[in-house]
Formats: C-alpha cells, sequence, structure tokens
C-alpha cells in the first residue's frame, strides 16, 4: 500500500491508490461528514456533483461591494463561491459559468438550442433538482442518455 503525505497551506492531502482525501489542520473547523475532494494545480476542489459531469466547489470567500444610494454609500460583505467543472474526474477544470456551458454544447445545435431556451444564467445552472443533483448535471445525463458525446 502506497501513502503520500503532502502538507500546504491549511490542508493536509493524504493520496492513497491515487485517491486524495483533504484534511482541514483548523482545530477549530473540523469536517466530521466524509467529503471528496480533487487535487488541480497543486488545490483542493471539493467534488459536490458527479451524476454527469463532475462539479466542484473550489472556495468561498466575503468580498466587499460598495452600495450606493440616493441617500448614501456603505461598503457590504457579500459571501461569494467559486465553482468549477470538469467532463470526468481526471480531465481539466474549466470556471463553471453560463458561457462555459454553451461552449460545451456548441458542436451539437440541437442540444445548444435546447440549453439556452432551459438556462438564461450561471445561477440557474446551480439549482438543485428533485433528485439532488445540479439541474445542468440532470439535463447533460438527459442528453448522455439520448446519445450526446462530451469528448
Amino acid at each position: 500500500m502506497k501513502v503520500l503525505i503532502i502538507t500546504f497551506f491549511a490542508f493536509l492531502t493524504i493520496s492513497v491508490f491515487g485517491n486524495d482525501c483533504v484534511l482541514m489542520r483548523s482545530k477549530e473547523n473540523v469536517d466530521t461528514i466524509p467529503q471528496k475532494y480533487r487535487t488541480y494545480n497543486h488545490q483542493p476542489f471539493k467534488v459536490i456533483d458527479t451524476t454527469a459531469i463532475w462539479i466542484y466547489q473550489y472556495q468561498t470567500k466575503v468580498v466587499d461591494m460598495v452600495k450606493v444610494s440616493a441617500k448614501s454609500t456603505k461598503v457590504v460583505n457579500k459571501v461569494v463561491t467559486d465553482y468549477y467543472f470538469s467532463l470526468d474526474g481526471q480531465s481539466d477544470l474549466f470556471q463553471f459559468t453560463y458561457s462555459n456551458f454553451k461552449l460545451l454544447f456548441l458542436l451539437n445545435n440541437k442540444v445548444y438550442q435546447e440549453f439556452c431556451q432551459r438556462f438564461k444564467t450561471t445561477e440557474s445552472l446551480l439549482v438543485l433538482s428533485k433528485t439532488g443533483s445540479l439541474v445542468i448535471n440532470d439535463f447533460i445525463a438527459e442528453k448522455i442518455k439520448e446519445g450526446l458525446k462530451l469528448k
């Protein structure tokens, strides 16, 4: 059995047979629920859905936004999460954006048209379906059953 332990920043990565498990080093924030992670460019990406394609949550951060009204200007905090996707657990990652998904379906006009009618924004792709997966993954799984090739 081969075990490789890599430490970087606040993460401890243990690779066993090529599968990665990321453990937080912080004593205050212990995650007791097992989570799947994929390491890409030496960064951990949390796997959140693998129904058809792989969808990842990269990081959540708080950003300052300036809110301007007629009477005042104030800075408010907004929580922003970065999402990425890949065609499988080994291929390159792409930013989870509406335009990247449009490019994914560009070669199949019928699927492209249906995608554009059904989804309008990046946020509409992140909606959970009744099955617990993201609606975009359900859409892709349905199209794969109909013969869509993504690679």
